[in-house]
């Protein structure tokens, strides 16, 4: 998949340093690619990439996600969605011998926790896809009903995401699965356990050795890895893709997550040539993104040129970009006409500035950028965000509903605004019926098609380094990756 010698040049330090060891690990190392590791309360501050994963393997919530990206039992060991969709019933663990329960941890507990966090909470990134919900409270000491004003089928993939993780001041170890006993300059060390604190015994199913934890810049974990020091690597762009070349990492031991959500550019400053949708569309067909993936090393099938990815939950039919179907040569030469039929109205063809963010993947992106749109007559400088005519989206959806996209390209946070598709957002929120919403999402989502608010790149570039003595592991689309399941395969014990 990738080229062993791409790159090595311009990394010299990673090159150097990129020899492989087979050094027998006692215990599990596991790097993150970000900022310190700290425990973040995601009811008063936004987490980040690192927060994110180490809050979900100490604070766990009603549910979860597993290894695959499913959801799973967390706090409640079973639950069901009734009334049409619009009643959902958790019933907490009973406190067996695998989960015991603080007795402090109670559905009031719960129920409170989810509603300072989930319901108008401007720090929480979810809040505003709870905005169906009508009453989070307990039904009894063991039972918590989500009651909705109208079916959302998003809502358990909501409630598995880190933002819904139950974290307590009271509680010493947090809420599971995986303990912080110790923390160092060098690293956390995490330990499976129960809620009350007993430790998983080595001989069960459960058992997972001490596990250290650190946080460090791309480059460092990389060289970490290609020493053979730590064993797993998460957290990777694009923006550091081409350091697993330059470490000569080989390519078994890389991982990247079929994930699903946006990976583009968005219009930042009201350049004249930007507010013309002809000129949108010309950019976005223009790029050949088969070759941007294969100059880059990466598959092929991350490409995306559609604003909106198929088979949502929330739209029975999926509208695609008119162009969809037509040859790479066919959309650029239409492209090209546009930009020609621009200029020949006496308009001038301004260097557009794009801000990217920082690293040696953002530095290929930009070049090849550069390059094809430079075939339709159409220049780029990269700029800081501030006064980008284009600039970066990169995120991957907590769940794979229309509703999720579109809100994305809301009148406010984005500086093309399509009212009409505003209003059917709108109208889409207050809905009382289940139709009524989809017909509503319908009408924004091919207003949104038709305006192009947005310059669909790429499914969001996740990968990760996994060392082949370890198990637990799988891509996924949810690009999540649960540390309590990662250990050992029994047969490198």
């Amino acid at each position: 998949m990738m080229k062993p010698t791409a790159l090595a040049f311009s990394l010299p330090l990673l090159a150097l340093l990129a020899t492989c060891s087979d050094k027998k690990h006692d215990r599990l190392d596991v790097t993150l690619i970000g900022d310190k590791l700290a425990i973040v309360d995601p009811v008063t501050t936004p987490l980040n990439d690192t927060q994110s994963a180490l809050l979900s393997a100490t604070a766990q919530g009603l549910i979860r996600f597993d290894a695959t990206g499913q959801i799973q039992a967390g706090l409640a060991s079973r639950w069901a969605v009734v009334d049409e969709g619009r009643s959902l019933i958790f019933r907490l663990t009973d406190g067996d011998e695998d989960s015991a329960r603080p007795a402090w941890l109670t559905a009031e507990a719960i129920a409170d926790r989810l509603r300072k966090a989930l319901l108008n909470n401007p720090r929480n990134r979810l809040s505003p896809q709870f905005d169906a919900v009508e009453s989070i409270r307990a039904v009894t000491p063991q039972v918590i009903e989500i009651r909705l004003k109208s079916a959302r089928p998003d809502v358990l993939n909501m409630l598995a995401q880190p933002e819904a993780a139950l974290l307590f001041k009271r509680s010493i170890v947090g809420t599971g699965p995986l303990k912080i006993t110790r923390r160092a300059f060098t690293g956390w060390q995490l330990s499976p356990i129960r809620l009350d604190g007993v430790v998983v015994p080595e001989d069960t199913d459960r058992y997972q050795p001490a596990m250290t934890i650190r946080a460090e810049s791309a480059p460092r974990a990389v060289t970490r890895f290609a020493r053979g020091w730590t064993q797993l690597v998460l957290g990777g762009r694009l923006t550091d893709w081409p350091l697993i070349a330059a470490a000569r990492i080989n390519a078994r031991q890389v991982q990247i997550d079929p994930a699903n959500g946006l990976y583009g550019l968005a219009i930042g400053n009201k350049e004249a040539l930007l507010q013309e949708p002809s000129i949108r569309r010309a950019l976005a067909m223009a790029l050949d993104r088969n070759g941007l993936l294969r100059a880059m090393d990466l598959p092929t099938d991350l490409a995306q040129d559609s604003l909106l990815p198929q088979h949502l939950h929330d739209l029975t039919l999926v509208p695609t970009h008119p162009w969809s179907n037509l040859s790479q040569n066919e959309r650029q030469a239409f492209a090209k006409a546009q930009i020609a039929e621009w200029v020949k109205a006496g308009n001038m063809v301004p260097t557009l500035h794009i801000a990217l963010p920082n690293g040696h993947g953002s530095d290929m992106l930009f070049k090849l950028l550069r390059q094809q749109w430079a075939q339709i007559g159409v220049s780029i400088q990269r700029s800081n965000i501030t006064d980008a005519d284009l600039w970066l989206i990169d995120i991957v959806t907590p769940t794979d509903t229309a509703g999720w996209y579109l809100r994305q390209f809301a009148c406010r946070p984005m500086k093309i605004c399509d009212h009409f598709a505003d209003n059917k957002m709108i109208e889409a929120r207050a809905a009382p019926t289940t139709q009524a919403r989809t017909d509503a999402l319908q009408a924004a989502a091919a207003s949104y098609i038709e305006n192009l608010p947005f310059i669909p790149l790429f499914k969001p570039i996740r990968w990760s380094l996994v060392n082949p003595s370890l198990g637990g592991f799988t891509p996924n689309m949810r690009a999540v990756h649960p540390l309590d399941t990662i250990k050992p395969s029994r047969s490198k014990r």
